[in-house]
């Protein structure tokens, strides 16, 4: 998905919980799972980064809401239905731009 003209890869923001969700999601899930997404992102020829991740020491807000309007395409998993993540994905569609929603069996 890259420019003709250069050999830059889009970055995929990745946005999902990150923290332990009662019995159900225990401390490790969510690290397979981003282990998971950062497979096939990269096989789909993406730079994957979880929107809270920033180079610099900026105020960690300001990132993220910068990472959710200039990522090419975000990955949302919404299992669980973290309040943080759904937060998130609000911004991004509020910014109209593209994204994908996963979600497990367990999240009605």
């Amino acid at each position: 998905m890259a420019d003709n003209n250069t050999s830059e890869k889009l970055v995929c923001g990745i946005i999902m919980p990150i923290a332990a969700m009662g019995i159900e999601y225990p401390e490790g899930h969510w690290i397979d799972i981003r282990t998971i997404l950062h497979r096939a992102i990269e096989r789909a020829g993406f730079i994957p980064r979880i929107v809270s991740d920033s180079e610099d020491a900026t105020i960690i807000h300001k990132s993220i809401i910068q990472n959710i309007y200039n990522d090419a395409i975000i990955v949302c998993d919404v299992s669980g239905k973290n309040a943080n993540v759904m937060f998130e994905l609000g911004m991004r569609l509020a910014f109209n731009k593209p994204v994908v929603i996963i979600k497990d069996d367990l999240t009605g």
